[in-house]
């Protein structure tokens, strides 16, 4: 018997099948998931990891303010948001 359903999108394959083996019936069901699956899973939570560090990076650079995050490259003494006093980084 040919294929009862037969898909294909984005490297997922499904394929469904009914049969007849005498005098009983049956049914195949497969599933195929494309090799860039593999690669999508892991990569999400470490895109979340590099840009974590890099906000984290950024926000304790000597820009930022260190309570709120405020760009303080032109206010010389307190955040011009917060009023909390600007921590000059070490040199």
């Amino acid at each position: 018997m040919p294929p009862t359903s037969v898909a294909n999108y984005l490297g997922f394959y499904v394929f469904s099948s009914n049969y007849r083996d005498g005098a009983s019936y049956g049914s195949n069901f497969s599933l195929t998931l494309p090799a860039w699956l593999a690669w999508l899973v892991p990569a999400g939570p470490i895109a979340i990891a590099v840009i974590s560090l890099r906000l984290k990076r950024t926000k304790h650079s000597g820009t930022r303010c260190s309570a709120c995050g405020y760009d303080v490259r032109a206010s010389p003494g307190l955040c011009p948001e917060c009023g909390a006093p600007r921590k000059r980084a070490s040199q």
